[in-house]
């Protein structure tokens, strides 16, 4: 099934911290800011992450969605299968970016080329 063809209007999603007291002092834990941006997995497709960032009123601790960062790179939008994606047809496919964004066109993945070539200029210079 193409994730595209999932849901009528974008979904919006909630992430919150699993966390409710600070795990050094054990007092409650404050909002310290939400923040809204779109998210694109190959599962799903787009939709909107809304995510609460709470934060210890006595020591600052910051604690985020551990399920967020587990699907997307911190101020990311593309979530790691989309990466993996993108970076197996790359290296294992030998697939060009032309390609690949076809094929991710397939699955209702929106992405540019020059994201396709980011990603592999973001790997090549973590690499070095």
């Amino acid at each position: 099934m193409n994730p595209g063809s999932l849901f009528s209007e974008v979904p919006k999603l909630l992430f919150y911290s699993e966390v409710r007291f600070c795990t050094q002092c054990g007092r409650r834990l404050h909002v310290l800011k939400t923040r809204k941006r779109t998210v694109i997995t190959l599962n799903t497709g787009p939709f909107i992450a809304h995510e609460t960032i709470f934060v210890c009123p006595d020591d600052g601790e910051i604690h985020r969605c551990k399920d967020l960062q587990r699907l997307v790179p911190h101020k990311g939008t593309y979530g790691y299968d989309v990466l993996v994606h993108v970076g197996k047809s790359l290296m294992l496919r030998s697939m060009n970016e032309q390609a690949i964004k076809k094929e991710l066109q397939l699955k209702a993945i929106d992405i540019s080329v020059s994201e396709i070539r980011d990603f592999w200029i973001q790997k090549d210079q973590t690499t070095v």
